[in-house]
Formats: structure tokens, C-alpha cells, sequence
């Protein structure tokens, strides 16, 4: 995997996404990591990702890591993994005060037991970003309420 890789799995995205600013740079670093200082621990099967998001300057890092110490990919987890960081960048620059608000509501009313990060609603939002990118038929079939406020707030 190197950088060119990771930034091809972009193109579709809506570019207002991954746009120059707020998404300035996505990298991969071929290392494994299993925790981040701030961050959940992932099962080690999973890309581990990072979002580093500076709101003053209005801009966004992502980096995404090896899988595996072997150096194996599983291509639909990495896809995974780069969508749920770019759903931070989304999340942080492209959805307004009220839209958060929304979301916010959306996931105090119902329980999250899918969603290995808890009821945080930002990392359901993340998650939820990276299904629906990555199969939005299966998003709109499970977790209906969601599908329809990413269909209508951020992949309009």
C-alpha cells in the first residue's frame, strides 16, 4: 500500500469531502499501530486511522497504518478505515451547528450497541459514514434513521 493507493480510494467521494481545504493531506505510514494516545483500541485485524483536525486553520491530516504486522490488507477494513477518517473531516467541516445538533439528537434517542466506539456520536457518525460509502444499500436496510440523514445532510 503507499499513499497513491489510499488517495485512489477517494475518487467518488463527493468532492466537497475530500477537497483542499478542509482535507489537506492523506497518508499511509506502513507501521503497525494497536493504540493511540486519545484513541480506542482496535482488534488487531482492523486499519488503524487517524484524524488530526486544526478548526482555526480550517484544515485536516488523515493517516491510515498497516493492518498487520505481516503486511496483509483486507481491502473492504481499509476501506473502512479510510472512509471513518474522512467522516471525522465531514463531520468537523462539512456539517453545520444545526446538522451536528441533529445527529446529536438522533443518537441520544436510540441505543448504539453496533458500534464498537459506544454511543459516542461522533465516532457513530464516522462509522456509519464509512458503511454508507461503502455499502449504502445495507446502511438504509439496518439502520434506516441514519441512512436518511447522511442521504439528505451530507451526500446531498
Amino acid at each position: 500500500m503507499n499513499d497513491d493507493e489510499v488517495r485512489s480510494l477517494l475518487r467518488g467521494l463527493p468532492l466537497g469531502h475530500i477537497s483542499n481545504p478542509p482535507l489537506r493531506t492523506v497518508s499511509y505510514v506502513d507501521i503497525v499501530v494497536t493504540e493511540e494516545k486519545g484513541h480506542r483500541r482496535y482488534p488487531p485485524e482492523h486499519v488503524l486511522g487517524q484524524c488530526d483536525t486544526n478548526r482555526e486553520q480550517g484544515i485536516a491530516d488523515v493517516r491510515l497504518f498497516r493492518q498487520q504486522a505481516q503486511g496483509n490488507i483486507d481491502t473492504y477494513q481499509f476501506k473502512l478505515s479510510i472512509y471513518h477518517e474522512i467522516g471525522h473531516v465531514v463531520f468537523q467541516f462539512g456539517l453545520t451547528e444545526e446538522q451536528k445538533q441533529e445527529w446529536y439528537a438522533l443518537c441520544v434517542s436510540k441505543i448504539v450497541s453496533w458500534n464498537p466506539a459506544g454511543a459516542d456520536p461522533l465516532e457513530h457518525f464516522c462509522d456509519t459514514y464509512a458503511y454508507y460509502t461503502v455499502d449504502a444499500t445495507m446502511v438504509e436496510k439496518v439502520f434506516s434513521v441514519e441512512y436518511k440523514f447522511l442521504t439528505k445532510q451530507a451526500f446531498c
